[in-house]
């Protein structure tokens, strides 16, 4: 075994530990009437665009195959699209909440001097 590698190699597990863990792989659920809906949907769909029809076992397992390829994808496009937003509003949010300094004087008309 190369010595440089073996020492990499337990660094890198001694150091592992004590790094945050990462959650498990992002899993996208959905309850059961929205996958029968798209159970159907799918089936529907190789009805009228497809040459053969496909079975409910079929159509459940290509929904599961798009839901772990693409669902991500849409997943993090949505959480990006949603930062842009905010990120936004944060930086009107001095519009919305900004007054004006030293409005003393002009709020309460110029005050008489006491003698």
């Amino acid at each position: 075994m190369n010595y440089c590698f073996y020492v990499e190699h337990v660094v890198f597990v001694v150091f592992s530990h004590f790094l945050p863990k990462h959650p498990h792989p992002m899993t996208i659920e959905i309850n059961d009437h929205n996958r029968q809906g798209l159970i159907a949907s799918i089936q529907r769909y190789f009805q009228e665009n497809m040459d053969e029809p496909i079975g409910n076992l079929a159509a459940g397992a290509l929904l599961t195959f798009f839901m772990k390829e693409l669902g991500p994808l849409v997943y993090n496009k949505a959480v990006v699209d949603v930062q842009n937003r905010l990120q936004a509003r944060i930086a009107e949010i001095d519009l919305e909440v900004y007054e004006d300094e030293f409005q003393f004087w002009n709020k309460s008309g110029e005050k008489k001097k006491a003698k």
